[in-house]
């Protein structure tokens, strides 16, 4: 992903996933702290980091009740170019299912009405906030 266009497009990547759940949850609110620019070894990654809500996603317990929450999500992941969301999976009291995309981005939904962006590989030279155009 280039560096110019990976903070827009993964803020709409996780706006519009929170848009989609909205009958389930949130309202949903973008945690700009959250963010994370991180030179790894194989190249630069960001996250756009979490949109939270207040209250656990409606009918959603632990690795029960997934279906209305994948079915609601997948036309926003779709559109941004992930692949289908994969099986509940745990980690520690946390359920979630993750979809991934072409440029290693993680899309999460857990049960505790978080939607994360994650670990994007994106062309930044020095790999740097500033680079991306944040702070």
């Amino acid at each position: 992903m280039p560096a110019d266009r990976a903070v827009a497009h993964y803020d709409e990547v996780g706006a519009a996933v929170a848009a989609s759940l909205g009958d389930l949850g949130g309202p949903w609110e973008h945690q700009e702290s959250s963010r994370a620019v991180r030179a790894e070894d194989d190249g630069c990654t960001y996250s756009a980091g979490t949109w939270d809500a207040a209250s656990p996603l409606d009918g959603v317990r632990g690795e029960e009740g997934w279906g209305r929450v994948t079915e609601a999500a997948q036309p926003a992941a779709d559109d941004a170019g992930c692949g289908e969301f994969g099986p509940p999976e745990r980690s520690g009291a946390r359920a979630y299912v993750e979809a991934t995309d072409a440029h290693g981005a993680t899309l999460r939904i857990d049960d505790q009405s978080g939607i994360a962006v994650l670990h994007a590989h994106v062309d930044a030279e020095p790999c740097t906030p500033g680079t991306l155009g944040l702070g």
